[in-house]
């Protein structure tokens, strides 16, 4: 959660990761980064009696106030040069799906420095679970061979090996899916953290504007 200097801006955010196939579904190689944008529907503290968040705005303003911080966000965090490295599960075949999703619980004044703030915070906490790619090795059909005159058939199967048909050792080109082995550590950041931006809002002010504050003091 991220909280303008001056008090009272509130910004919550956090993502989550799913599997994308490449060939059924929308998935892409080296995987997606997706945000949304969206607003409580009450104030933080959840009390019947506070103020909701843009009470003052109307539905359509409120959804068209959603969509441009939604593309904001979109557009700066999805850009090639901020893209992780470690999106990758299976090379052309699966990846994951980044879903950083942001709500504003409250808006005191530059919003949109809070959200890139909490953004960074939960894309820096983020954890990419380890992944050990698997193929399925199925054994070799028996060979029934005969001599030419019809004499008894004679078995040549070859003898099954007694390793496991799961083989994670050739995995890179040929692997089928994947699994999670268990680490303690959950996994490994996101790479690229130290390009992961932040906003900045710079407010003019007009010097007529200045001269009139100076005559009211």
């Amino acid at each position: 959660m991220a909280h303008e200097g001056g008090g009272g801006t509130e910004v919550l955010a956090a993502t989550k990761l799913e599997v994308e196939d490449m060939e059924t579904g929308d998935g892409v190689d080296g995987g997606r980064v997706v945000c949304s944008v969206s607003w409580c529907v009450s104030g933080p503290s959840f009390k019947l009696d506070e103020p909701l968040t843009y009470s003052h705005l109307s539905s359509n303003a409120l959804d068209e106030l959603q969509h441009d911080l939604t593309v904001i966000l979109q557009q700066t965090i999805s850009h090639p040069s901020l893209h992780p490295q470690n999106l990758t599960i299976i090379p052309r075949k699966k990846s994951w799906l980044l879903n950083l999703d942001a709500v504003i619980l409250a808006d005191a004044g530059n919003a949109v420095d809070a959200l890139f703030m909490a953004a960074r915070a939960a894309l820096w906490d983020t954890k990419v679970p380890r992944t050990r790619a698997v193929e399925y090795n199925a054994p070799e059909a028996s060979q029934v061979a005969g001599d030419s005159a019809g004499a008894m058939d004679v078995d040549n199967r070859e003898a099954i090996p007694t390793v496991s048909g799961f083989d994670t050792r050739e995995m890179v080109r040929t692997a089928a899916d994947f699994e999670l082995p268990d680490y303690w550590d959950e996994g490994e950041v996101l790479q690229g953290q130290e390009k992961w931006p932040v906003c900045v809002t710079l407010n003019l002010v007009s010097i007529a504007s200045i001269q009139c504050v100076l005559r009211a003091n």
